[in-house]
């Protein structure tokens, strides 16, 4: 157990009831909601009493133009855990049905989560007679075909995301819930069913939690950089979190993360809470903290890279190199990496060459130095069989080459983050390198790895993975 000193909030701090809870980002434009008040009366019936953020989120999201289009065509929510995130998308949805008979298809990551939304659909519905049985033409139990159907046409089905969607379904609304876990590949799969909608008003609605590093987030991260940064209309995001964590032990900090304090959450459980959890995990969870990583997508801090940057080296006698060659094999790139005993490991990028030069002239490069290399390493889906081919004809010996296997890449590049942060690598100032530093995001190996991946696809970021590949 971790023990900390804590800020407490003064004894005459003001009931939650008085305490006006400013998001981070509510990121909108002026709109106007002409049926906010009939929403707010459909909630007064079925007992549902929506805090005053949670008016506020649900008036955007059914905001609209003077078309009558939706203003937002995607809503974005990322909060702490239990703020009633899913109070809000419950009210949204059965309003959006009741009212508009809206087609909808709610999406979540797991199974479990997405029986209990259903089963919480289900208990609104028994609860409220004399608003739903007359109302209700049918309700679909089967496991993973859970739905509702109303006489009005509307429906909303509950499915878990896969790689292949919702394969053959037009919805009005899309909801992306545990948006935190998805990936490019599920997004896409899920894009079609809102293509063509029978209304011609179609949204997708999105909320989640920060993620955490080895996760995908790389949608719901593009989202909230597009919406923070204002780069494409038609998003509305809200998000409550903390810019850093210098005041992570000041109990105002945690308030102002939890619009829903005193209604559920009290200061004694997030107390008890951060007394147990890591540093990281509260942050995570209880403050909804999005880390550097998860803002930008970079995973690596470009003034932490710099500041590992040497202007010269002494001249080394032995050293390894790596050539990575780029996933459309339209560029190669050679970096080699010194390893001198008790010294951090250096790197240095030594080509960046397009492929239609060929590759020969690695060869020849490599089998002149050969009495220097202690190990040549290869990466990529092209070239690398052509170059191990050519090195073993010009006489390198197979024990100084090796074909990277999938495992070798998760590998290199952990230990590669791992000695950035220690401190334990230094490498040449190139400021084509840290192009590719600035670029370089997270792509999901296996269940826990990962390597670089461009977040901008016209930067090139072997000048970096080549590195990876040395060292």
């Amino acid at each position: 157990m971790r023990m900390h000193t804590l800020n407490k909030t003064p004894k005459n701090t003001l009931p939650h009831s008085q305490v006006k809870i400013k998001p981070r980002y509510r990121i909108r434009t002026k709109s106007i909601c002409k049926d906010f008040d009939v929403c707010m009366k459909l909630c007064e019936k079925i007992n549902y009493f929506p805090l005053d953020w949670q008016k506020e989120v649900i008036f955007d999201w059914l905001s609209r133009k003077v078309n009558e289009k939706y203003t937002y065509s995607i809503c974005g929510l990322t909060i702490a855990r239990q703020n009633g995130k899913n109070y809000i998308l419950e009210i949204r949805l059965l309003f959006g049905m009741l009212f508009y008979g809206e087609k909808i298809l709610y999406t979540c990551h797991e199974g479990k989560l997405q029986r209990e939304v259903f089963k919480r659909f289900i208990k609104i519905i028994e609860k409220n007679p004399a608003i739903f049985a007359h109302r209700v033409k049918f309700i679909r139990r089967v496991n993973g075909e859970q739905s509702i159907v109303l006489e009005n046409g509307a429906e909303i089905k509950f499915i878990t995301r896969t790689k292949r969607g919702g394969v053959g379904e037009t919805v009005d609304v899309l909801v992306l819930d545990e948006a935190h876990f998805m990936s490019y590949e599920e997004y896409e799969a899920l894009l079609p069913t809102i293509s063509h909608p029978e209304l011609e008003n179609p949204q997708t609605i999105m909320i989640g939690t920060a993620p955490v590093p080895d996760i995908r987030a790389e949608v719901f991260g593009r989202i909230r950089y597009n919406a923070v940064q204002k780069r494409v209309r038609g998003i509305t995001w809200t998000e409550y979190s903390p810019e850093n964590l210098d005041k992570i032990e000041d109990e105002s900090l945690w308030i102002a993360c939890n619009p829903s304090f005193g209604s559920g959450i009290s200061l004694e459980t997030i107390r008890s809470e951060f007394e147990s959890m890591s540093k990281d995990s509260f942050a995570r969870q209880r403050l909804n903290y999005w880390s550097q990583e998860a803002q930008t997508g970079k995973m690596i801090d470009i003034k932490e890279w710099k500041e590992l940057a040497l202007d010269d080296i002494q001249q080394v006698d032995r050293y390894c190199v790596g050539v990575e060659f780029s996933h459309d094999g339209s560029s190669v790139s050679v970096a080699v990496a010194v390893k001198n005993e008790n010294e951090p490991i250096y790197t240095e990028t030594c080509f960046y060459k397009s492929q239609k030069r060929g590759i020969e002239w690695i060869t020849q490069w490599i089998y002149s130095h050969i009495e220097n290399i202690d190990l040549v390493a290869m990466n990529g889906l092209t070239g690398v069989d052509t170059l191990y081919e050519k090195l073993r004809k010009a006489g390198v010996y197979d024990y100084k080459m090796h074909k990277l296997l999938v495992k070798d890449v998760i590998a290199a590049h952990a230990m590669f983050m791992s000695a950035i942060h220690d401190k334990q690598l230094r490498h040449k100032n190139q400021k084509l390198v840290d192009l590719a530093v600035k670029n370089a995001g997270r792509m999901v190996l296996g269940q826990t790895g990962f390597k670089f991946k461009s977040i901008d696809v016209q930067v090139d970021i072997i000048p970096l993975t080549s590195q990876v590949v040395a060292y």
